[in-house]
């Protein structure tokens, strides 16, 4: 679910750098904020979960690397 938000193609970056250039020199947009606040949570959430993975259930000894 969350990494289906803002994902990585080009038409969501060329967006989100149209609306940084017109918040830079024309206009105060709004919608800034709240991108920046779904990438912060989206990548913090992708953070958490993969610090789960490592420390609590204890994955890198699962995959037999030795």
């Amino acid at each position: 679910m969350f990494q289906s938000i803002l994902d990585d193609r080009s038409r969501s970056i060329d967006f989100i750098c149209l609306l940084i250039f017109l918040d830079t020199f024309y206009f105060d947009v709004v919608l800034l904020n709240y991108i920046f606040f779904i990438l912060v949570f989206k990548y913090a959430i992708l953070s958490l979960g993969s610090f789960y993975l490592i420390y609590f259930r204890n994955y890198i000894d699962k995959l037999n690397l030795k």
